[in-house]
């Protein structure tokens, strides 16, 4: 899933920052979750994430939890990861079963529920799995070349308050 999920914004010049696979300890929760992908879409957490990295810093009070993350679950998890999630105060969670995309948002009683449409992305949740399910990905170049036409036709970036909104969710 990462590869789509880093063309998107690029090819929408939607500001963000990768950190793939990256596990977010907080010690104060007493609860850390290994992410399969996360990104910082907000300004001022791209900019914090950039100075811990510059820093090689280890210390997680050096980088702000993510905007969203990503989770690939093709059996059940063995642990409650929207609940870790929740409790690191991330904005929006997309699960993919192999089949199907759910994106989730935090509520105001900090529990994620379904939405069809990304806060963070100009995307409904159905338009995702066909980009890694049904496209030939065998040239990559192609694919990338592809999701990135597609994005900028059908797409639209409403506004510069995009990535304002990924971080806003009624329980922040």
């Amino acid at each position: 899933m990462t590869p789509s999920s880093k063309q998107l914004p690029g090819a929408l010049g939607v500001q963000f920052k990768p950190y793939r696979t990256a596990s977010w300890t907080r010690p104060e929760l007493e609860r850390g979750i290994q992410a399969d992908n996360c990104y910082y879409v907000t300004a001022a957490k791209i900019k914090a994430g950039l100075i811990g990295r510059a820093r090689k810093s280890n210390d997680a009070k050096d980088y702000p939890n993510p905007d969203l993350a990503i989770e690939v679950d093709l059996s059940p998890p063995k642990v409650d990861r929207e609940g870790i999630y929740a409790a690191l105060q991330v904005a929006e969670l997309w699960t993919f079963d192999g089949t199907s995309l759910t994106i989730s948002r935090l509520d105001e009683n900090g529990q994620y529920r379904a939405v069809e449409k990304s806060g963070c992305l100009p995307i409904r949740a159905s338009e995702v799995p066909r980009w890694i399910i049904e496209e030939d990905q065998s040239d990559y170049e192609a694919w990338t070349q592809r999701i990135r036409a597609w994005a900028k036709k059908t797409l639209k970036v409403k506004g510069s308050g995009r990535s304002q909104r990924c971080s806003e969710s009624p329980g922040r």
